[in-house]
C-alpha cells in the first residue's frame, strides 16, 4: 500500500502543475466505443472466447501546452475493469510532441489487479506518416489464486506484479485526418505483444475503427467499434488528441499471467504405516 501511495503521489508532483498551466481556450473530447472477444487462455477460464466490451472517453486542452485526461470503463470477459491517466506535454514544432505520462487501472480479476504506469510521450508527425511511443516504469499487483488440483499437483493462475519497464510503440499510416492503420509492439507485463490498429474516417470527426493484440502469455483479442469526435478533427495548429493507452490494461494482466504446477506431497509409503496405508487409511479390528 505504501508503494501505490507514493507512486501516485510522485505522478501528481509531476503532472499537476504542468496542467495547471495548459491553456484552457481550446478543448477537444473524444469518445471511442469498443466491442470483440477476448482469447485469454488461463488455467481458470479454459480456451473459451470471452466478450470485451470498452468506452475510453479522452478530454484534451491547450495549443502549445497540452494537458490531456483519459479514462477508461469495460467488461473484459465478465471483468470489470476501469482506470485513468493524464498527458501533459509541449508541441515542440514540426510535427514534435514531448510529454509526461501516468495511469492507474484495475482488472477485478480475482480480488482484483491494479496496474500503475509513470513514464515520457513521443510523437513525431511526419505527414502521412508517423511514430508514437510511450515508455516507462509499471507497478503491477501480485497474486497466485487457486485453480484445481489434479493427481499429482495444485494448479494455480500467477500474477507475478512487481515493478518492470514498460514500452507501447505504433508505427502509423495516415491517409487522412481521421483514417490511420499501425502496427505496434508492447511490452507490459515483462512480456512481447504485437499491436494492429485500423480507422477508417467518415468526414473528420467520425471514424470505424479495429483493434487487435497478440501476446505471448496466451492473449489473443480482437476489437471493432466507433469513434467521435467532439471539438475539432486534426489540422494545422491544431494537434489531434493523444492516443488513450489505457486500452493496454485490458490484457496487460492476460499477457503477464502464469501458470503454476505445485507438486502434491508424496503418498505415505505402505510398508511404513502400520498396514493402514493399503486399505485407505482404515485399520481393520
Amino acid at each position: 500500500m505504501k508503494r501505490k501511495v507514493q507512486f501516485l503521489a510522485a505522478a501528481a508532483a509531476i503532472c499537476i502543475p504542468a496542467a495547471a498551466q495548459a491553456d484552457e481556450n481550446d478543448l477537444s473530447f473524444r469518445l471511442v466505443g469498443l466491442a470483440g472477444i477476448a482469447a485469454d487462455d488461463s488455467e481458470a477460464t479454459g480456451a473459451d472466447d470471452g466478450e470485451l466490451l470498452a468506452a475510453l472517453p479522452s478530454l484534451a486542452m491547450g495549443g502549445d501546452f497540452t494537458i490531456q485526461v483519459d479514462g477508461m470503463l469495460a467488461d473484459h470477459r465478465h471483468d470489470g475493469a476501469y482506470g485513468g491517466a493524464l498527458h501533459a506535454g509541449a508541441d515542440l514544432g514540426e510535427g514534435t510532441y514531448l510529454g509526461l505520462y501516468a495511469s492507474v487501472a484495475e482488472v477485478d480479476r480475482f480480488s482484483g489487479l491494479t496496474t500503475y504506469r509513470l513514464g515520457g510521450e513521443v510523437e513525431f508527425d511526419l505527414g502521412s506518416v508517423g511514430i508514437a511511443s510511450v515508455a516507462g516504469y509499471e507497478d503491477s499487483e501480485s497474486g497466485a489464486f487457486y485453480v484445481r488440483t489434479t493427481a499429482t499437483d495444485d494448479i494455480y493462475d500467477v500474477y507475478p506484479g512487481g515493478g518492470e519497464f514498460f514500452a507501447f510503440t505504433d508505427l502509423r499510416f495516415m491517409p487522412s485526418a481521421s483514417s490511420r492503420l499501425s502496427i505496434g509492439h508492447r511490452y507490459t507485463g515483462d512480456r512481447h505483444a504485437a499491436a494492429a490498429g485500423l480507422a477508417i474516417g467518415f468526414g473528420n470527426n467520425v471514424a470505424l475503427i479495429a483493434e487487435g493484440r497478440l501476446g505471448e502469455g496466451d492473449y489473443e483479442a480482437g476489437m471493432i467499434g466507433l469513434r467521435v469526435l467532439f471539438g475539432g478533427a486534426a489540422t494545422p495548429g491544431h494537434r489531434a488528441l493523444l492516443d488513450n493507452r489505457l486500452i493496454e490494461d485490458l490484457f496487460t494482466a492476460g499477457n503477464g499471467r502464469r501458470s503454476l504446477a505445485d507438486p502434491l506431497p508424496p503418498p505415505p509409503d505402505d510398508e511404513e504405516d502400520d498396514g493402514c496405508g493399503s486399505c485407505g487409511g482404515y485399520c481393520a479390528a
